[in-house]
């Protein structure tokens, strides 16, 4: 495993030690012992978490050793982010069709099959250092031949011209899909001129997120600010909920930051059961959000 896939190890293992309180120490040793990763991994990985300002020692020793650490506020929102996408299975289908396509783009030779078990053997496989599964790895595949992203054989995959466009758009591969079925992202002004990303020649402008309309958006987020009362928050939980709302209720300029507010209130929502969030309020956020499930 790589320093980052640690990393992300050590931030969910400290999460649930610690119980998300910041004030709880943590210990290195502790972690080794759970990870058997030898002194000089764990000090590497410290190291980068010290970087990335998630950690902070609460004791160092004279050869720089940190047996004793604590969150920072960041490392504690980090550790929550990726501890709740890591259960979430729509965010771990995104990733999967995502690392996948791009691994098979950065291979030698990507247009001749690539051997999925060596996918799976690759750091890439990690998601906020989980291995995914060979059912979800299966999943991704299929859904990359199945839009034509990437050919398939029996225990393979290559890559395609689309899923090599796909790439080097920069976009996700739910992003790129949108755009190649005709889906707009964000059109701000209804009023005036202005265009739409897709194959169509002739379509009817209108204003939509991740092609739901602005206005639901809108209306899912004046329905989530009413549910607080209803889903049982810690005070934490609580101030992190009304957070993410109100970043979904302003960033639909930004489609990532959006789906990882929404990754956050909808773990409360499912928590919560469907007598306070009903499945079409979770398919209509999903949706905006460009994580649907194949």
């Amino acid at each position: 495993m790589t320093t980052e896939i640690y990393g992300s190890r050590m931030l969910r293992w400290a999460l649930a030690q610690g119980g998300g309180d910041i004030t709880a120490p943590l210990s290195t040793d502790e972690w080794m012992a759970s990870e058997r990763v030898p002194f000089e991994v764990a000090d590497a990985v410290v190291s980068h978490l010290q970087a990335g300002r998630f950690v902070e020692a609460m004791v160092t020793q004279a050869n720089g050793h940190s047996p004793i650490l604590r969150f920072t506020p960041h490392g504690l929102q980090e550790a929550r982010h990726q501890e709740r996408e890591v259960q979430d299975l729509s965010a771990r289908i995104v990733f999967a069709e995502d690392a996948l396509l791009r691994w098979v783009f950065n291979s030698d030779q990507p247009n001749r099959p690539k051997d999925l078990q060596d996918f799976l053997s690759s750091p890439n496989s990690f998601f906020h250092g989980d291995q995914l599964s060979v059912d979800e790895i299966l999943a991704a595949q299929r859904y990359l031949v199945q839009r034509e992203l990437c050919g398939g054989t029996i225990d393979g995959i290559y890559l395609k011209a689309d899923g090599r466009d796909c790439v080097l758009s920069g976009k996700t591969v739910r992003q790129y899909m949108d755009q190649r079925n005709g889906v707009s992202w964000t059109i701000n002004n209804t009023n005036s001129p202005g265009s739409v990303i897709g194959a169509q020649e002739h379509v009817q402008q209108t204003n939509h997120f991740n092609g739901v309309d602005l206005a639901d958006v809108a209306t899912l987020v004046e329905r989530l600010r009413t549910l607080t009362p209803d889903l049982d928050l810690t005070p934490e939980e609580a101030e992190q909920y009304d957070e993410d709302v109100e970043t979904m209720a302003t960033a639909t300029d930004n489609p990532g930051l959006w789906r990882r507010a929404w990754l956050g209130v909808r773990q409360f929502l499912v928590r919560a059961g469907t007598g306070v969030a009903d499945d079409q309020l979770l398919e209509l956020g999903n949706r905006a959000a460009g994580i649907l499930l194949p």
